[in-house]
């Protein structure tokens, strides 16, 4: 099975950019304040000040798959564009490696986001398992902004796993390194540890 498309992030930045006042970018935690967060098997850290949005407020349109979804209370930037965090989870099959799961979306999120150019990809290791990092720039048909993303891809079992998330392209270095600690942060609880 492919992995799905990831396309729900720009509906989130369409849901989230509605909310809140213009700014510019808001000084945000170090690594070392982000707040573990634990859901469905999953750990991730979170900046205390930005905020869960609740399954019920998810626009229709989003992704069944979505497992947690986070957001910046201040918009980044000089538009109205809030960054975002979101974890979704799909069954694979069972003897679908974690290296061919990554390269797997990988190619899929080039195919999939118009202007894609890639930043920067990398293998990382999560626990013990194997995991792709890829972090790009590019837009779907549902905005007209290019965004930048950071995507983790990683697979155990049955299950792949992809840590998603979104910033407008003027956001600060600083800010983009902390949703990077953010995405990388992500582990598995201590009761589904490999």
């Amino acid at each position: 099975m492919k992995p799905r498309t990831l396309l729900f992030l720009f509906g989130i930045l369409l849901f989230a950019s509605g909310c809140g006042s213009g700014g510019n970018d808001i000084q945000l935690p170090p690594e070392s304040e982000l707040q573990t967060t634990s859901v469905q098997g999953i750990s991730i850290g979170k900046p205390p000040s930005w905020s869960f949005i609740d399954r019920e407020e998810y626009p229709d349109r989003f992704p069944k798959n979505i497992i947690l979804l986070m957001s910046s209370v201040e918009p980044w930037g000089e538009g109205e564009t809030f960054a975002t965090v979101a974890v979704a989870k799909e069954d694979i099959p069972e003897s679908t490696s974690a290296k061919k799961y990554g390269e797997a979306a990988v190619k899929k999120t080039e195919s999939e986001i118009i202007n894609y150019e890639r930043i920067s990809e990398e293998t990382v290791t999560i626990g013990d398992i194997e995991a792709k990092y890829l972090r790009f720039k590019g837009r779907t048909a549902f905005d007209e902004n290019q965004l930048e993303w950071q995507h983790l891809f990683i697979a155990k079992g049955n299950t792949g796993y992809v840590v998603s998330s979104t910033a407008p392209l003027d956001a600060s270095n600083e800010n983009k390194d902390l949703l990077r600690k953010i995405v990388l942060s992500f582990s598995f609880a201590p009761d589904t540890a490999p």
